[in-house]
């Protein structure tokens, strides 16, 4: 029971993070996000780890794409 409360408690934290890193529109607002964040996301465990980094890069892709569209 522990361990999927600890479960649940890590997604909850997986997911904020998410949001919080979806709501940012320019590489500067993702930096600055990413600063402000970073002992959350230091405590993400392995997969997690991956999975945000797999996120990051994609956003930091998709903020990039918009970017050059519009120049």
């Amino acid at each position: 029971i522990e361990l999927q409360r600890q479960s649940v408690a890590e997604d909850g934290q997986f997911a904020m993070l998410i949001e919080g890193m979806k709501s940012c529109d320019t590489r500067p607002a993702l930096e600055n996000w990413m600063i402000t964040n970073e002992a959350m996301i230091a405590e993400l465990d392995g997969a997690e780890s991956r999975r945000f980094q797999t996120a990051y890069d994609a956003h930091e892709s998709g903020i990039a794409l918009v970017a050059t569209a519009s120049t």
